[in-house]
């Protein structure tokens, strides 16, 4: 931008200042009466469209706060004394007329020089103001349209980023659970590859205020997330499978418990892990298909019980399928679930899956009363009644993996 250079004690001259005195001509009569409140509501959508900071900004509040609510001849006009703006604002005179002639040079005050550059107001016969110099402000009312639709538009922009940022963070967070649950039966080293890759996106992630592209990130940890739980579940399931092949049928480990006593169930049971796998049934040689809304992956009944010890805590034995529903109904009141939710959670996902999470959340709910103590009423606690309907629609969303959470607290509980 091209400024006039004055001679010694007049002011520069800039092309937006000649605009800015053009728009404010034509507009004159159109002004009304704005108030003081609007003024001040224009001048905050200019400073936040313009990107104004520091001094600036600061001498621009305190301009808008001496109008006394009353324009003179179809003209905001203020006339501050430097020594009240040194005193109200905290800065030196220098760092004054720098920022208001920063404020000229952008258009949004027109200064409204007395032939001695001094600021006052002229008063009448009746003692009301007539004329007044100082600095014009009637910019901020015209501009106030154009500057709200900046505002509005970056506002907008903030509120994608954020929804970007969270899915970022949503994806970031499930893949480095999925790799850690998988690290410790990682035999071949599969997750070191995806883990170095993973800490490289991380360090691509921007920070939340900062504008950068983000999708590219957020599909690349998409992809990433579908190969991780991938592995997972192919190193779960063939250690499911080894385990599965290693022990008898009457036997159970060191550390885990029988899930039936009686081979009459066992038809149950498999039953259950076909429904949970995703199958219509499991003598059907058609291919597995999914069922509604719920991940096509199992969830072993076994780490359920080796995940949650809750269960025996509660004195309930789970030896079949109709004992985990049971047990999902049995503990649901007890983290505050509401019967809506756990109607939700059958619609959506099936009475045993509902059951499963309600057993999960119970778990949680045991887990922080023990590390914290018993809730108070009228503290601020995890809300596990909230958190169980939101882990259902999550399930639905397959935004959820049961087992990955399970193992994941298996391994807190082991370590």
């Amino acid at each position: 931008m091209r400024t006039h250079h004055p001679q010694p004690g007049q002011r520069g001259i800039t092309p937006a200042q000649i605009a800015a005195s053009m728009a404010t001509e034509a507009m004159r009569d159109r002004l009304g009466s704005p108030s003081r409140d609007r003024l001040i509501l224009a001048q905050k959508d200019a400073a936040q469209a313009l990107g104004l900071r520091g001094a600036p900004r600061h001498v621009l509040e305190k301009l808008c706060a001496c109008y006394g609510g009353k324009p003179i001849k179809n003209e905001i006009i203020v006339w501050p004394a430097s020594k009240w703006l040194v005193a109200a604002t905290g800065l030196d005179e220098r760092t004054i007329r720098r920022a208001t002639q920063q404020l000229i040079g952008l258009g949004l005050i027109i200064p409204k020089d007395s032939p001695r550059r001094y600021r006052y107001a002229t008063k009448g016969a009746g003692g009301e103001i007539e004329d007044a110099f100082g600095f014009i402000l009637s910019p901020l009312i015209h501009l106030h349209a154009g500057f709200a639709g900046i505002v509005l538009q970056k506002d907008r922009d903030r509120q994608a980023r954020v929804a970007l940022d969270d899915d970022i963070s949503r994806h970031r967070i499930a893949t480095r659970a999925a790799l850690t649950a998988a690290v410790p039966y990682d035999e071949k080293g599969k997750t070191e590859p995806l883990l170095a890759e993973l800490a490289e996106l991380e360090r691509r992630i921007p920070r939340r205020d900062r504008i950068a592209p983000r999708e590219p990130i957020l599909a690349s940890l998409v992809e990433l997330r579908d190969r991780a739980e991938g592995l997972f579940y192919e190193i779960t399931k063939s250690l499911d499978d080894q385990s599965s092949d290693k022990k008898m049928p009457g036997s159970a480990g060191r550390n885990a418990r029988h899930l039936e006593k009686d081979p009459e169930n066992s038809n149950e049971i498999s039953k259950a892990a076909c429904e949970i796998d995703g199958r219509a049934g499991c003598g059907s040689s058609e291919p597995p298909q999914p069922a509604v809304a719920v991940s096509n992956r199992a969830v072993p009944l076994a780490l359920v019980v080796e995940a949650c010890p809750s269960l025996s805590d509660a004195g309930i034995d789970c030896r079949s399928v109709t004992d985990f529903v049971a047990a999902g109904r049995i503990l649901r009141p007890g983290f505050g679930a509401s019967p809506d939710a756990w109607a939700e959670g059958e619609s959506c996902l099936g009475e045993l899956h509902a059951a499963l999470l309600a057993i999960y959340v119970h778990q949680l709910a045991c887990d922080d009363a023990a590390a914290n103590g018993p809730p108070v009423r009228g503290s601020r606690r995890s809300n596990f009644g909230g958190l169980f309907r939101s882990l259902i629609r999550k399930t639905a969303a397959r935004q959820f993996m049961m087992t990955t959470a399970l193992l994941e607290l298996r391994r807190k509980r082991m370590s």
